[in-house]
């Protein structure tokens, strides 16, 4: 915010039936940055304080019609010139009663003539100059609620956007849960149908109970539908894991299991289904531990299944399965492939 900016020209008001005597006080107060009006008259100075915003008013006690004391008394109460500074000049009503009176009609000061010219110009410019403060705090203090009022309005409008896009996105998710939890048993009996008959049908090709004249294209396409089956299985089940976590409905049915025999059977597997890769498996012997197998093997099997995705043709899979230390067992998978960028880890 800049407090330099330039503050216009403080109005002063000079009310004397003489216009000498106002002359005089122009005279006097000419330099000091000001706008200097003159009134001969109450009801001239009225005319004007209508008109204008007066900072100052510098006036005579002694006035025909209506005399200085009436006249500030009329200034303060009208509502735009409450705060107005007066000072009175008098040459006649001196007395201790008459600066006591003029301090009640809210005088700022009362100066006796003959003025001094030094004393006269020094308490103007204090006056002047405590307006100018005053209009730019005042200007400062609404810049400032301008400020606040534009930033809470943009707070309110950053809020409520953020509002409409949490419900989108529960919605979204309750959409996504509903349809899950409907499709998930469907797909699953589906594939698991699918399955059951691509074993089927390749048992019996190994076993000879078909015509041998089988083409290759269809032991490889038997073979491809098995692996992608199994595949689409884990990925609804992952999807339901995902379902029932945000639902807060998971639930793991922990019972003993042997890790290694676990580990084992899962490379067997991915060994039997891809031979441009070697899976390698280091394991404790007899490693019991209360799992949820099912999750276990989910997670170990979408490990395993993303290492044969991005490892090179020929690259080595190592799985290992170890007791780290009391009542923990690390489960790892390392493959040789690109890996994940730094930015997206």
């Amino acid at each position: 915010m800049d407090t330099s900016k330039p503050v216009k020209r403080v109005n002063l008001l000079m009310v004397d039936d003489q216009p000498s005597k106002l002359l005089s006080y122009e005279t006097i107060l000419t330099g000091l940055g000001l706008n200097m009006m003159r009134a001969t008259s109450a009801r001239e100075a009225l005319e004007q304080l209508l008109k204008n915003e007066v900072a100052i008013v510098l006036m005579d006690v002694s006035m025909p019609e209506i005399d200085g004391f009436e006249l500030a008394e009329m200034i303060h109460k009208h509502p735009r010139h409450q705060n107005t500074a007066i000072i009175f000049i008098s040459a006649v009503r001196l007395t201790y009663l008459d600066r006591l009176k003029g301090y009640e009609m809210g005088a700022i000061d009362y100066i006796p003539v003959p003025v001094v010219p030094e004393i006269l110009r020094a308490k103007v410019s204090v006056l002047a100059d405590l307006f100018r403060k005053t209009r730019q705090l005042e200007e400062l203090n609404q810049e400032l609620e301008q400020r606040v009022e534009e930033r809470t309005a943009a707070l309110e409008a950053s809020t409520a956007s953020e509002r409409v896009a949490r419900l989108a996105a529960e919605a979204a998710i309750q959409v996504r849960d509903e349809f899950v939890s409907m499709a998930a048993p469907e797909l699953k009996t589906s594939l698991a149908g699918l399955l059951a008959n691509a074993q089927m049908i390749t048992r019996k090709l190994e076993m000879g109970e078909v015509d041998t004249s089988v083409p290759a294209w269809l032991n490889n396409g038997l073979h491809v539908i098995d692996e992608q089956a199994n595949r689409l299985t884990r990925l609804v089940e992952q999807l339901l894991d995902i379902s029932r976590i945000d639902q807060k409905k998971l639930s793991l049915e922990r019972t003993p299991s042997n890790l290694a025999h676990m580990a084992q059977t899962l490379v067997d597997l991915f060994a039997a289904r891809s031979t441009n890769h070697q899976i390698i498996l280091t394991a404790d012997r007899e490693l019991i531990a209360e799992i949820d197998r099912d999750c276990i093997e989910r997670v170990l099997a979408n490990l395993l299944d993303n290492a044969l995705k991005y490892s090179p043709n020929g690259g080595q899979i190592e799985v290992e399965v170890r007791c780290a230390n009391a009542g923990w067992t690390r489960i790892s998978v390392r493959d040789h492939g690109i890996g994940i960028p730094l930015e997206k880890r």
